[in-house]
């Protein structure tokens, strides 16, 4: 319990640093919202490098968990096409923007079409709950669906999203920051 407290103390004291997380969450989100080209520039790159490790990292795993997990080649398969995608982005800078929201449509659909078989494999366990899991997995296919037929507007949410999760995720930390803050003057007050 002692443990409990002094580090609840600790992080109380550095209330202030969600505070400037807020404020530098806020001012990249708004930047994002500003400057759309550049934000979908930025994020580009960041998939591209996001393929690449969730690739390897999916193929590691596959393999590693081949003898446990059931339909382990389908890990396996998802991982090699994310690397495949980062290499051919790589190798294609100058087409990266041209083609990132087909490829974000056809991530997203092979990973909802994934989704959909993971769960019938959950309900063949007897898991409960594999219904949402469903679900999701056939919004995601209808998502995927909508984007492959209007990548621009695929490209434009993507930036605008990122810009308001942005904006959103500042004003908790900012608020977290607060609260933290307004607990350590109970706790010193209760001292």
């Amino acid at each position: 319990m002692k443990d409990l407290i002094s580090e609840a103390k600790r992080v109380i004291k550095h209330w202030w640093l969600s505070l400037v997380v807020g404020v530098l969450a806020i001012v990249v989100g708004v930047w994002s919202l500003c400057t759309p080209v550049d934000t979908f520039l930025a994020l580009t790159l960041l998939f591209v490098v996001a393929f690449l490790v969730e690739g390897v990292l999916e193929v590691v795993f596959s393999v590693a968990n081949r003898r446990t997990v059931h339909g382990w080649g389908w890990g396996l398969v998802m991982g090699v096409v994310d690397v495949v995608f980062a290499v051919f982005l790589m190798r294609n800078l100058e087409l990266t923007p041209v083609v990132f929201g087909y490829v974000i449509a056809f991530w997203l659909l092979f990973r909802s079409v994934w989704g959909i078989t993971v769960s019938i494999d959950l309900n063949d366990y007897g898991v409960r709950g594999w219904g949402w899991l469903l679900a999701l997995s056939v919004v995601g296919v209808l998502l995927a669906a909508l984007m492959l037929f209007f990548p621009l507007l695929a490209a434009s949410f993507i930036v605008y999203l990122v810009g308001f999760a942005l904006m959103l995720y500042g004003v908790f930390r900012i608020y977290l920051g607060f609260r933290l803050k307004s607990l350590g003057d109970e706790m010193r007050a209760l001292e």
